[in-house]
């Protein structure tokens, strides 16, 4: 947990307080109670944990034991299904629709690993709190 714990808390922290002052602004006082309870400092940390196992991943390589998806993530290049020639490298990416986003893919050409890398880039990020499953 430390690992996710270390970099997602201070992050977390800061968004959900950002929430919370809008909250008070609009005199929301009863969502605010409630907010506050669900993220509260022993919540987020239970949800660091909880995040934990999505981004520590075993490889062909590691079977015995987890390694830090950061260890062993390889960039993927995405094109637009319309697009034969434009490719992007998705390395960093924080990405926020309010559609929905169809990743498509072979098995074992990475779409899981993609998606846990982008989990990790929001935690760290503290834009937003990602949900995965």
């Amino acid at each position: 947990m430390a690992v996710i714990e270390t970099l997602a808390i201070k992050g977390l922290t800061t968004l959900t307080s950002g929430i919370v002052k809008k909250f008070v602004d609009l005199g929301w006082n009863k969502v605010v109670d409630e907010f506050e309870a669900s993220f509260s400092d022993i919540e987020l940390r239970r949800f660091c944990s909880s995040c934990d196992e999505y981004v520590n991943i075993r490889t062909l390589y590691s079977s015995d034991k987890d390694v830090f998806i950061n260890d062993v993530y390889v960039p993927l290049f995405m094109r637009p299904s319309n697009g034969d020639h434009d490719r992007y490298e998705i390395s960093n990416l924080s990405y926020y629709s309010e559609g929905i986003t169809n990743i498509i893919g072979k098995a074992g050409q990475g779409k899981s690993t993609f998606l846990r890398k982008m989990l990790l880039n929001e935690i760290t990020q503290g834009n937003c709190i990602p949900v995965f499953f």
